[in-house]
């Protein structure tokens, strides 16, 4: 089973890139704008876009687009890693 879904994300691809062990581990393999990542009985594919930013008055944020590609996860493994991928990658606020 396939399926995909596209994020807008407040990262830079340096930032993405330093969190992805604590949702992969040692299981993902970068290849320029690709990554992949072993996961459960499939593998996930991440396209990371261009670094950007979005301006909001004086509050300068990045931004990039990031695309999700599943092949081959049961819809349990696929909810699993969504679930870790929104905790490791979750910002705070206060």
């Amino acid at each position: 089973m396939s399926a995909r879904r596209e994020r807008d994300m407040a990262y830079t691809r340096a930032e993405f890139l330093r969190l992805l062990p604590s949702v992969a581990g040692e299981a993902w393999r970068r290849s320029g704008d690709r990554v992949e990542i072993d996961w459960g009985g499939g593998q996930v594919s991440i396209t990371l876009g261009a670094d950007g930013f979005r301006q909001i008055a004086m509050i300068r944020l990045p931004r990039m687009q990031v695309g999700f590609e599943y092949r081959g996860l049961s819809d349990a493994e696929r909810a699993a890693f969504e679930h870790r991928f929104e905790r490791s990658y979750q910002k705070g606020g206060g």
